[in-house]
């Protein structure tokens, strides 16, 4: 090859080089990522980038609004038909705790002392005509500055009768089971969910004085004692054990009659409570149980039947669960845009087939839900309803049930 043709040649390639150098260098600016926080003089911007938000209803066909309120009231929900007169029934009883009275009364009938209650509260009482024959029993009772309130049903226990507030506000004294007779039609209901309310917290509250309960039992197992008593009646030994160990022991008289004349001998230097409740108890067929932190000497008679309907308890519990697991897994489809729990209570209650019963503070939570149409479990629109609000949702006697944590006020 001739010179002038070789540098033609090398001329060209440094010109193809340079050219590929000057595009990947410009290419390269191009594809650099461009710093977000910039201005024109080269500060942080101080708009921030945008944040993406995420499309809840598109991955689970369930939104939540506004989970901040979800537990305040809605001003603009129409009333529940219980409201109203829980409202008076809240009523009266501030009204009557309020006022505090005492009331000194020697052979007196029922209408005379409650004569004597109207003048101090102003309020008037009415007497069922199937109650007028009972008040006339003539007693004597004394309270010094108490609250009307628990004036009166100190009272009316003496008569056994009860106080009923009508539904136009009227005070209505009756014998006890005959109350029906002046309370709204849906009272029945009202109990029942107020029963059913009560149930359920009661199962969810903890156990009252665990923390006693279990340093008593702790006590019994390891504590040791020094006793030496022969034929000596019971209550004093107890009494002697109860000295011992610092532990707060009692006889339960309702079955265990007669203590005086159980008269226990036990003899040993440095036993445990167990070992010594065992001499003290067992010859004259008795037990102990604890109950809130207090040692209860009873008889074998009530300690088997607690544990019996201790266990009864946990099996329905048992089966009660598995019910409830089974009702929520089972397929509904329902869909609606921006609903209270009532609402979806409603659809719930038709898409399983089951009664439902809403109580009135939940029924007016301010929490608002989202679904769209589309095949799902029970429990996924049970935990979003409990995600929203504060609501115990649970099926139990063939109701599903929707209950606040504060009970049925």
């Amino acid at each position: 090859m001739k010179p002038a043709r070789i540098g033609l040649f090398a001329l060209a390639l440094i010109l193809v080089l340079a050219l590929v150098l000057w595009f990947a260098r410009d290419t390269g600016r191009d594809a650099a990522p461009k710093t977000a926080g910039r201005g024109a003089r080269g500060g942080e911007d101080p708009r921030p980038a945008p944040r993406k938000v995420r499309d809840f209803p598109r991955h689970t066909g369930i939104a939540i609004a506004d989970l901040e309120h979800g537990a305040d009231i809605d001003p603009t929900a129409p009333p529940h038909p219980f409201r109203p007169y829980l409202d008076l029934l809240a009523e009266v009883e501030a009204k009557l705790r309020g006022i505090n009275i005492g009331l000194e009364a020697q052979d007196a009938t029922l209408p005379e002392m409650l004569a004597m209650i109207t003048e101090r509260c102003g309020v008037t009482f009415l007497l069922d005509a199937e109650a007028l024959e009972e008040a006339q029993k003539k007693i004597f009772f004394a309270v010094r500055e108490l609250a009307a309130w628990h004036v009166l049903k100190l009272l009316l226990q003496q008569y056994d009768m009860k106080l009923v507030v009508s539904p136009s506000g009227e005070l209505w004294v009756t014998l006890s089971g005959m109350e029906r007779s002046h309370q709204p039609a849906f009272m029945e209901e009202l109990d029942l969910m107020k029963e059913m309310s009560g149930v359920v917290l009661g199962e969810r509250a903890p156990e009252p004085q665990a923390e006693a309960t279990a340093k008593t039992r702790e006590a019994v197992k390891t504590a040791r004692v020094d006793l030496d008593f022969r034929d000596v009646p019971l209550p004093d030994v107890i009494s002697s054990l109860q000295e011992a160990t610092q532990l707060n022991v009692m006889i339960n008289r309702r079955w265990v009659e007669d203590p005086e004349r159980v008269t226990p001998t036990v003899s040993g230097r440095g036993m445990t409570v167990e070992e010594a409740l065992a001499q003290i108890l067992d010859p004259h067929g008795l037990a102990w149980r604890i109950d809130k932190g207090v040692l209860v000497v009873t008889t074998r008679e009530e300690v088997d039947q607690i544990a019996e309907m201790d266990a009864l308890r946990a099996q329905d519990r048992k089966e009660r669960q598995a019910a409830e697991a089974e009702l929520f897994a089972r397929p509904v489809s329902f869909g609606g845009e921006d609903l209270a729990i009532r609402h979806v209570a409603e659809m719930l209650g038709r898409d399983l087939g089951v009664p439902v019963a809403v109580d009135p503070t939940t029924w007016a939570r301010a929490a608002r839900f989202s679904f769209d149409a589309r095949p799902r479990p029970a429990r996924e629109v049970v935990d979003a309803l409990r995600q929203g609000a504060p609501v115990i949702v649970t099926y139990r006697d063939g109701t599903l049930w929707f209950l606040s944590p504060t009970g049925v006020k």
